[in-house]
């Protein structure tokens, strides 16, 4: 595998420069080791999905991914939902997605700093 600092890796052999994200993706389809290397490389996507391609679609869906698959820390967790909740609201406006997700953050993480945001965006989504 061809992996480096950038997000376009020049791989020995290649001709052209393959897509360091493509290479990811290409690899989580027929990853069959630890659901914990599975779930990093699905979180370490995300923010790539953002920054470089701004694609909010894409970087829910690993992040999807990686609470489906069973975040152990509970720390990233309750990020991971939280996000869900925020993306799904302010850049898909998925808003029953949205209420969905903010829902289940609140049940989960009752006694994060965060509640109260999430109670908040679920109060505003609601009078839709």
């Amino acid at each position: 595998m061809c992996l480096g600092d950038s997000y376009i890796i020049n791989c020995p052999g290649k001709s052209k420069p393959q897509k360091g994200i493509q290479i990811i993706e290409d690899f989580i389809k027929t990853y069959k080791g630890d659901t914990k290397n599975k779930i990093m490389l699905y979180l370490y996507l995300d923010p790539v999905y953002i920054n470089v391609h701004k694609n909010y679609r894409k970087s829910f869906e690993h992040l999807k991914k990686a609470y489906e698959l069973g975040i152990a820390n509970q720390a990233k967790k309750e990020e991971v939902l939280y996000r869900l909740g925020r993306i799904a609201h302010e850049e898909l406006n998925k808003i029953e997605l949205a209420k969905y997700y903010y829902k289940k953050f609140i049940k989960e993480f009752p006694f994060t700093d965060r509640m109260p945001v999430a109670k908040s965006h679920l109060r505003e989504l609601s009078k839709r």
